[in-house]
This record gives structure tokens, sequence and C-alpha cells, in this order.
């Protein structure tokens, strides 16, 4: 009887052990991984996938969101604030844009380069200085997404930009093309135009999926990246 009964706080204080093991590996899991993602992706430049009410489609976090855009792949979420940038309603960077047209309306696209990547403010954007340089009767858009290709500026330019009733649309682009054309090992030289970032996303949801599913992936991914 007295053996049974030490078997039984045996088996009781095993279970609680384990349990409080386990509850202290997921603290500092999640406190780890706040610090990470505190420390690596601060800035207002960082990005990565949320769903458009704002959930994380992610394994990490990021300031910058991006939500999918069944035309273009992906495109900025709008109604954002940071520190170095601001993205209106319509997913634009800078101030909204008003209903009524009452200017003259010159929109850019493009991408980092037309986005203003980098840059400290909204204020210190090429769209931002040439409006600054133009009269009044000037109103110059930055609608310019970080990764953009030129066929996604054409599809946007034919799904939302001509809406706004442009006058004037600059493509301000050319790198990205050369570059995914010459260096990109993911697709054929004859797809010019694919956005390879197409791949980043899709490894974005890959690497979530594999986390939520797989808790001793999720605990690899964290002590590899801290």
């Amino acid at each position: 009887m007295a053996m049974e009964k030490r078997l039984k706080k045996k088996i009781a204080l095993s279970i609680t052990t384990i349990f409080f093991t386990l509850a202290l590996l997921e603290m500092a899991f999640q406190i780890g991984k706040y610090f990470r993602n505190l420390r690596l992706y601060n800035d207002s430049y960082d990005m990565s996938l949320y769903s458009r009410t704002g959930e994380s489609l992610s394994a990490n976090p990021r300031p910058f969101k991006l939500v999918f855009n069944p035309f273009t792949i992906y495109e900025n979420l709008p109604n954002q604030k940071l520190p170095k940038i601001s993205i209106n309603k319509n997913g634009f960077r800078g101030k909204d844009i008003s209903e009524s047209k009452t200017k003259n309306r010159i929109i850019f696209t493009g991408g980092s380069a037309a986005f203003g990547f980098g840059a400290d403010s909204d204020t210190e954007t090429i769209e931002a200085e040439l409006e600054k340089k133009l009269s009044n009767g000037f109103e110059v858009i930055n609608a310019g997404v970080n990764g953009f290709l030129s066929l996604q500026e054409f599809v946007l330019a034919a799904t939302e930009l001509i809406d706004l009733q442009p006058d004037i649309i600059i493509a301000y682009s050319g790198w990205n093309d050369l570059y995914y054309q010459w260096f990109s090992g993911k697709r054929g030289s004859g797809q010019f135009g694919y956005n390879t970032n197409f791949y980043s996303v899709e490894g974005q949801l890959r690497e979530k999926s594999r986390i939520d599913a797989e808790p001793f992936f999720a605990f690899k991914t964290f002590f590899f990246t801290l």
C-alpha cells in the first residue's frame, strides 16, 4: 500500500514537472520571439504579409504590412501609420486623396525607388519633392509598391489608377525588371515581367503553416534566428 502511494506521488510529481517545464519553455519562446522581432524588425521598411483584418500571415511579423491582391499578387495594406511611412486609405504612400479632383493629377508607379524606400518621411520622396516644385494646381500621388515590376504597374494602372482620373501616369521603374530577368534563377528567360517576390510570399506562408502545425519546427526556427 505504501509503495503504491509513493508510486502515485512520483507520477504526479513527474506530470507536474513536465507541465511546468513546458509552460516555462513556451513563456521563454514567446518572450524571446517578442524581443527578437523588436530587435530585428523594428524599422518602418521591414515588410511581411497580413490579412486585410490585420492578422499576421508570416512567421515573423514585421511593421510594414502587405496584403494579397488578386491582380498584382500583393499591395500595401491601407491606413498604416509608421514612424517613417504613412499609407492612406487607397493604399498609397502619403496624404489621403480627395474624392473630387480639383487639381491636375500626376501619379507615379514603380517599385522601391518610386515608393521612396529608405526615406525618413513621406515628404522626402520623389513625388513629394515634385509637388513642392510644381504650382498649387498639381497633385502628385505616390502609387509605388516595393518590389513591383512593370507588369504589376500596368495592371495597377488598369484596375485602380484609371479611376482616379490622372492627367499623367509616370512609370518610374526598370531596375526590378532587369534584375529579375537576368539574376533570378527561378523562372525561364521567356517570363519577362514575372515577379519572383511571389516565391517570397509563398515561403512566408509555408513557414507560418509549418510553425502552426509542427511545434518542433517552431522551436527550431526560434533558436536558429536568435
